[in-house]
């Protein structure tokens, strides 16, 4: 019994998080100052909706983030999220 319930709890462990399923890894190459447009490594980039300028403008650079449809979460800011749309 013990093996079995150490199994499940390894498997939902290792299982995708489904709130990031279909998301793209990335890292910030650069920011504006004022927080409008972000710059992945990738080579692509976004502009940042209005109201979430202010939060993006306070990431740094080389911070991970994931890249999902019209939002970007920032791993390395407890998972901090701004709506973007590609530019």
């Amino acid at each position: 019994m013990r093996a079995k319930l150490l199994f499940l709890i390894i498997i939902v462990a290792l299982a995708p998080h489904p709130a990031f399923a279909g998301c793209d890894a990335d890292t910030i190459e650069t920011i504006s100052e004022d927080g409008d447009l972000i710059v992945l490594q990738s080579g692509l980039s976004y502009d940042v909706d209005l109201t979430d300028q202010s939060t993006a403008a306070q990431w740094s650079e080389n911070e991970d983030v994931l890249v999902c449809d019209d939002k970007i979460i920032n791993k390395d800011e407890n998972g901090e999220a701004v709506g973007v749309s590609q530019h």
